[in-house]
């Protein structure tokens, strides 16, 4: 089987779509793993305005990169445009990365196959890393009774992918520092409903 080739500028299929994206805080010797899902009702409006994110410029949006500007206005697209997100946090050493995503990710799909979701935009990390995503994705399907679903990998091309991106951002900036107003926001708004931590 060959390692998935990005899905970039591809049309994206009806029904719920959710993008999916991590962040990774390093704490007190090891790292916290944030898995954040954003699911759109209409994606192709969520993309639409996205696009006011980067304005003219080439450069993708990506949160570590941006100003508190740009990541406030990510933020409240994520409110305006989420129907839901899904997110879950996972405690590792620096060496259990790869097993930590594939825990999350298997939590992730199965989740988000049981609440409907029809199809699953995952940010691209390369051949070989997203070879494992599918490998552990093929095994969420085979191993749980979850409805299949869709699924593809794309760059920050995707700008379904720039929500994830500040979602996973906002989340880990909210365990770093123990507070964050947009987190504060994204609650108040009821999008964002519940952290799931893992063990």
């Amino acid at each position: 089987m060959n390692n998935p080739v990005p899905s970039d500028n591809q049309p994206i299929p009806d029904g719920l779509v959710a993008a999916v994206d991590e962040a990774v805080a390093e704490l007190q010797g090891g790292i916290t793993y944030v898995l954040a899902a954003v699911i759109f009702g209409e994606p192709y409006a969520a993309r639409q305005d996205a696009q006011h994110l980067i304005a003219d410029r080439t450069r993708r949006f990506h949160w570590h990169r941006e100003g508190p500007t740009a990541r406030s206005a990510a933020v409240e697209l994520i409110a305006t445009h989420a129907i839901a997100t899904s997110i879950l946090v996972q405690r590792a050493s620096r060496q259990a990365q790869t097993a930590t995503r594939a825990n999350l990710l298997t939590e992730l799909v199965a989740e988000l196959a049981n609440d409907g979701v029809r199809h699953v935009v995952i940010e691209s990390r390369g051949s070989r890393e997203d070879g494992r995503d599918r490998a552990t994705i093929l095994n969420c399907f085979r191993e749980r009774s979850v409805a299949t679903l869709s699924y593809d990998w794309r760059t920050k091309v995707e700008p379904l992918l720039w929500y994830p991106d500040a979602m996973a951002g906002v989340v880990r900036e909210q365990i770093i520092n123990g507070r964050s107003t947009r987190f504060d926001y994204l609650q108040r708004t009821r999008t964002v409903t519940d952290v799931r931590y893992l063990g």
